[in-house]
């Protein structure tokens, strides 16, 4: 949002999409999300991201093409 401080305490809700929106995490299948092993790495990654940010993580998960999270 223009002129918004993000650096204020607050809750974020984040989306990060993959190149092209190409399925690169995983499928679904039977309706439940399997990812593969990209989508494990993100989730790896996702979890490490308060040892190098001032920050708590929420709710998070990841989909075929992209991850939402609440920081």
């Amino acid at each position: 949002m223009k002129g918004y401080g993000y650096s204020l305490p607050g809750a974020y809700f984040v989306t990060l999409v993959t190149q092209e929106r190409k399925c690169l995490f995983g499928e679904i299948c039977a309706g439940v999300m399997q990812t593969n092993h990209l989508g494990e790495m993100i989730g790896v990654v996702w979890r490490k991201l308060p040892d190098f940010f001032p920050i708590q993580l929420d709710e998070w998960v990841i989909m075929p093409n992209h991850l939402h999270g609440i920081i």
